[in-house]
């Protein structure tokens, strides 16, 4: 999935607050990179940076444009790397779109060392949006994890939280009809605030025990 510059520039911010809270870099795995481009500019942050993604035509483009980052073709159902191979796994937006959530997040598990560090960005449900749906008795919009059950599901698999961290998409992006105005207005005490449980998407730090 593309995603537009705007997009690109929250995602690197919100990794890179998260990032912020690691005292060591080390090896970093982008588990999903797509394009290469986040993997890229997180580089030289670390010792050794690899992206991986399932689309051979995003992997020959991400090697195409970003050298001397390596980038290399996974399957959706397993990792190739050996046990506790990484300090660092980065997952942007890669979950809300794979088949099993929770075996995904296994493979992260398995290949980073001990004590070493998740960042998951993940799409939430619209909460304010999915609310004047059910007003109007329509469906819920496309889902996502909420923040809660996504952080219980991290715990469960052998993560522990270090923080939490939101952002949201660019008003400009947003309001193209009456509706979505008055969702916005509904949501601008939430925007300043930085509400995570009603941001559209939200990045979790964890790490592995």
């Amino acid at each position: 999935m593309n995603i537009g510059i705007n997009q690109s520039i929250l995602r690197l911010e919100l990794v890179r607050r998260l990032l912020s809270h690691l005292p060591i870099r080390g090896r970093l795995l982008d588990y999903g990179c797509g394009l290469g481009d986040l993997t890229y500019q997180l580089a030289p942050m670390f010792e050794e940076t690899i992206g991986v993604d399932v689309t051979p035509e995003r992997i020959a483009w991400a090697n195409g444009e970003f050298h001397p980052v390596k980038f290399y073709m996974c399957n959706e159902t397993e990792l190739d790397y050996p046990d506790n191979d990484f300090d660092v796994v980065l997952s942007s937006v890669v979950i809300n779109w794979v088949d099993n959530p929770h075996s995904y997040l296994q493979r992260i598990h398995r290949v980073l060392v001990r004590n070493g560090h998740l960042v998951i960005l993940v799409k939430a449900p619209d909460a304010v949006r999915n609310f004047f749906r059910m007003l109007l008795n329509k469906h819920p919009g496309p889902q996502g994890f909420e923040i809660d059950s996504m952080t219980k599901m991290l715990k469960v698999l052998g993560f522990r939280i270090i923080d939490a961290d939101c952002y949201y998409d660019p008003l400009i992006d947003l309001i193209n009809n009456p509706k979505s105005i008055l969702v916005e207005l509904v949501k601008l005490p939430m925007r300043l605030f930085k509400m995570k449980k009603y941001a559209q998407y939200y990045g979790i730090i964890a790490m592995k025990i």
